[in-house]
């Protein structure tokens, strides 16, 4: 469910608007006003203005330079914006994200899911917005291109490198602090993701269990 969902760049045959769309130049974000679990991952940065986001129990105000990173399932709603807030991101489908991680992170580590949750909005400095920036330009280019041979291959090697560096903050997070957590909240996770590939046969019970799966001990 989008808020005011822009239309998506095209992108070329072979990657639907399902699996991936890419929005450059966008003034809303895609999260409902209402706290709703997402069916899609979401990539992108800040460029201008500011909005204010919920992302489980937490607040994040987004401001230009910050990128947001959010995998499939995470409980997201919108809050508001100011005028001239403007994001350039893309959506990938739960099939696509797979596809992403497949070979890269084999396995999600325990807690890794509940790390991201936590840590999906970075501030950049200008030169390190101004890279990911021409990063994002080169995923636009890969899936709008009418000429670019393998675009799906391509942009799934693209995706995976934001992904690499916020997997490479977890581990050094566990590594330095010796962080433990308990098994069930992968194997929730992992429920969830079950759940939200069957939301569309049982979309009541997918919400309360759901729902169930985020209340804390």
């Amino acid at each position: 469910m989008l808020y005011n969902n822009p239309k998506p760049q095209d992108t070329k045959e072979g990657l639907s608007d399902q699996d991936f769309s890419i929005y450059m130049d966008a003034h809303t974000v895609p999260f409902s006003k209402y706290p709703s679990y997402m069916p899609a991952g979401v990539l992108g940065i800040c460029t201008e203005g500011n909005a204010e986001i919920q992302v489980g129990l937490r607040k994040y105000v987004i401001c230009a330079n910050d990128i947001l990173i959010f995998m499939p399932g995470f409980l997201v709603s919108f809050i508001k914006s100011s005028p001239t807030f403007t994001i350039d991101y893309c959506t990938f489908s739960n099939v696509l994200f797979y596809d992403v991680i497949n070979g890269s992170i084999k396995r999600f580590p325990t807690g890794f899911h509940t790390y991201t949750q936590t840590h999906c909005v970075y501030s950049l400095s200008q030169e390190k917005a101004e890279q990911f920036s021409i990063y994002f330009r080169l995923l636009y280019n890969r899936a709008t291109s009418p000429t670019y041979l393998f675009t799906k291959e391509s942009i799934t090697n693209l995706l995976k490198l934001p992904f690499l560096e916020l997997y490479a903050d977890y581990y050094s997070t566990v590594k330095e602090h010796k962080v433990t957590t308990l098994h069930k909240e992968e194997i929730g996770y992992f429920f969830l993701d079950l759940l939200l590939k069957r939301k569309q046969r049982s979309g009541v019970l997918c919400r309360k269990v759901a729902c169930f799966l985020q209340i804390p001990d």
